[in-house]
C-alpha cells in the first residue's frame, strides 16, 4: 500500500509529462512578472489610483503559484522541503511583525527560481521594466498621473520624478536597469551600447540630480570597459576576502550611523557625502532598539504628494533598514546569503556576477531598494540555472 501511494504521488505522476519543466518555468516567469508589476506600481504615482489591497493580493497569488512549483515540481528532498517551509513561515512571521513583506516574497522567488534559466529571468525583467518605465513616463507627460518636481535646499536645482514617487527612485531604477543589462550581456558592450549607457547615465543625472547613482553608473561603464583586468583582480581576491571586506564595509556603515554626532567633523563630512543618511540612521537607533524578528517603524518620506508640513523620518540605507525593521535574524540571514552568492560565483568563475553584486551593495548604502524585486533581481541567481554564462566562458576559452 505504501509503495502504491509513493508511485502514485502527485509529483511522480506529474513527472511523467515531458513538458512539465517548461510549464513550471512558464508559471514561474508569469508569477514573477505579476509580482514585478505590483511592486513597480507601488513605487510610482499610479499607486494613488490602485488600492494597496489589490497589489497585496497580486503578490500573494504570485507567491502561491511559486510555492506550488517549489513543493510539487522542484522535488527538493523532504528534509530540505521542511527547512524551506519553516524558513518561509518564519519570514511570514517577520512580515506580520514589521508589516514589511520584502524579505518573505524575495525568499519565495529565490527558492522558486531553481532550474529556471537566469538568462530568461533577466530578459523578462529588462523588457518588463523598460516597458513599465515608458508607460509611466508617457502617463506623467500626458498628465494622467502626477509628475513631481523637487528642489534641493538652498539650491536652484530642479529634480524631476517623471511619474515615480521621488527623483532618487527614478535614478535608482536606471542604475539597477543598467546593472541588469550589463549582467545580461556578461559585461560585453559594443560601441552603440556604450553610447546608450553613457547617454542614459548623463540624462538621469540632469533629470534627477542624483549624484551617487550617477557615479555608480559611470563606474559600471568603466568596469565593463576594463573587465578583463577587473575579473583577474576579483579572481585574485577570492570570495573569502571579498566577503570579509564587504561585511566590514556594511558594519562600518551601520556603526557610523550609530555613533553619528553633528559635532564630529569627520562624521559630518561623511554624512554630507551620503546626503544626510547618517542623521536618520542615527535617529532610528535613538528611537528604537534592534529586535530579533522585526518591528513596525512608522516613517514618512519625501516621496509622493504631501499636503502641508510633515515630520520627515525615513531610513534610506538598506542595511540599517533591514536590521531595524526586519530584525537581527533577517540581517544575519542576508549576510550569509551574500557570502553564499560570492562563493557560488567564484566556483562557477562568474566574475561579472560578483561585480554586479558589489555594485548593488554600494548602492544599498544610499537607497532602500536592496530587497525590492522590481529594482534588484540579482538575488534570484542563487538557485537559478546559470549555464548560459558558463557556456560563454567555454566559448571564450576555445576562441
Amino acid at each position: 500500500m505504501v509503495k502504491f501511494l509513493k508511485k502514485n504521488s502527485l509529483a511522480e505522476r506529474l513527472e511523467t509529462k515531458d513538458n512539465l519543466p517548461q510549464i513550471a518555468e512558464m508559471v514561474y516567469l508569469l508569477a514573477l512578472a505579476a509580482y514585478l508589476i505590483s511592486n513597480f506600481i507601488g513605487g510610482t504615482m499610479f499607486s494613488v489610483y490602485v488600492s494597496k489591497e489589490l497589489l497585496a493580493n497580486i503578490a500573494e497569488l504570485a507567491s502561491a503559484l511559486v510555492a506550488v512549483k517549489i513543493f510539487v515540481v522542484d522535488r527538493w528532498s523532504w528534509e530540505k522541503a521542511i527547512i524551506i517551509l519553516l524558513f518561509g513561515l518564519l519570514f511570514w512571521g517577520v512580515y506580520q511583525r514589521s508589516m514589511d513583506p520584502s524579505f518573505f516574497y524575495y525568499f519565495v522567488f529565490v527558492m522558486g527560481a531553481k532550474n529556471v534559466p537566469f538568462k530568461k529571468i533577466l530578459k523578462m525583467f529588462l523588457y518588463l521594466e523598460a516597458g513599465i518605465i515608458i508607460i509611466t513616463l508617457i502617463a506623467a507627460w500626458a498628465g494622467w498621473i502626477t509628475s513631481l518636481t523637487i528642489g534641493r535646499h538652498d539650491e536652484a536645482t530642479i529634480r524631476l520624478a517623471l511619474g515615480m514617487i521621488y527623483p532618487t527612485d527614478f535614478a535608482a531604477r536606471a542604475f539597477y536597469l543598467l546593472v541588469t543589462y550589463a549582467l545580461y550581456r556578461d559585461f560585453k558592450f559594443n560601441l552603440p551600447e556604450y553610447i546608450g549607457a553613457i547617454a542614459l547615465t548623463f540624462t538621469m543625472y540632469f533629470v534627477t540630480d542624483t549624484r551617487v547613482d550617477f557615479i555608480l553608473m559611470l563606474l559600471l561603464i568603466i568596469l565593463v570597459a576594463v573587465k578583463s583586468q577587473v575579473f583577474r583582480f576579483v579572481s585574485f581576491l577570492n570570495y573569502q576576502r571579498i566577503s570579509v571586506l564587504t561585511f566590514a564595509f556594511i558594519m562600518m556603515n551601520i556603526v557610523l550611523a550609530y555613533l553619528y554626532h553633528s559635532t564630529n567633523p569627520i562624521l559630518r563630512l561623511a554624512n554630507k557625502a551620503l546626503s544626510g543618511r547618517l542623521t536618520y540612521g542615527h535617529e532610528a537607533f535613538k528611537r528604537y532598539n534592534v529586535t530579533l524578528f522585526g518591528q513596525i517603524i512608522p516613517q514618512v518620506g519625501n516621496g509622493g504628494v504631501h499636503h502641508g508640513a510633515f515630520d520627515y523620518f525615513f531610513i534610506d540605507v538598506s542595511f540599517i533598514r533591514i536590521l531595524m525593521m526586519l530584525g537581527f535574524f533577517c540581517f544575519v540571514v542576508l549576510l550569509y546569503f551574500m557570502w553564499y552568492l560570492f562563493k557560488r560565483y567564484e566556483q562557477l568563475q562568474l566574475y561579472s556576477f560578483t561585480i554586479a553584486l558589489l555594485l548593488v551593495i554600494l548602492s544599498s548604502v544610499i537607497d532602500q531598494h536592496l530587497l525590492e524585486l522590481s529594482f534588484n533581481i540579482l538575488f534570484l541567481s542563487a538557485f537559478a540555472d546559470l549555464s548560459d554564462w558558463q557556456r560563454n566562458k567555454v566559448k571564450a576559452l576555445q576562441g
